[in-house]
């Protein structure tokens, strides 16, 4: 998936699957503690080779690799907390709601103002938080539980003083 990624504006969809097969071959075929020790792997395409530098992907994989596990130590998700809603360590400001603000094009700034206890580094793994675990479920329906207007179809103009509610 990470050479998918970063293939993505240079090669072809078929490029792409050709060479992600290649790779998944080559690298199976070797054993774990010789995985690191490749350099990099070709794709014959016709007449044509293609090389992967895996020194370039693996070290974007494992930068990726530290920044989530940075962003498990600095959210907690547990019964005890929050009820379980994720949580920054150490306090009780609630992460969906920071990664909603930041999404909103809120300033880090302002969001550090008035969250003194939040740092830059916090404000970053929500934002990652947010893309790895995006908040599920449809959108709230905001008209749920208002009133029908008079004359509307569900509340009708003459049964106005003789119903309780709609009439359906």
């Amino acid at each position: 998936m990470a050479i998918e990624k970063e293939a993505e504006g240079g090669f072809t969809a078929a490029l792409r699957a050709k060479l992600r097969e290649r790779l998944v071959t080559d690298l199976r075929a070797l054993e774990p503690s010789g995985a690191l020790g490749r350099k990099k792997v070709s794709v014959p395409l016709g007449g044509l080779r293609s090389v992967v530098e895996l020194d370039t992907v693996l070290k974007r994989i494992a930068e990726r690799l530290r920044r989530i596990r940075r962003m498990h130590e600095l959210i907690i998700e547990t019964d005890d907390i929050q009820a379980g809603a994720p949580t920054f360590t150490g306090t009780r400001i609630l992460v969906r709601p920071i990664a909603a603000a930041l999404k909103e094009g809120e300033s880090n700034k302002a969001l550090l103002s008035a969250y003194p206890r939040l740092t830059d580094e916090m404000l970053e793994v929500a934002r990652l938080y947010d893309r790895m675990k995006p908040s599920g479920g449809r959108p709230k329906d905001l008209t749920r539980g208002l009133e029908p207007k008079i004359g509307s179809p569900g509340y009708p103009a003459g049964v106005m003083g003789m119903c309780p509610g709609p009439v359906f």
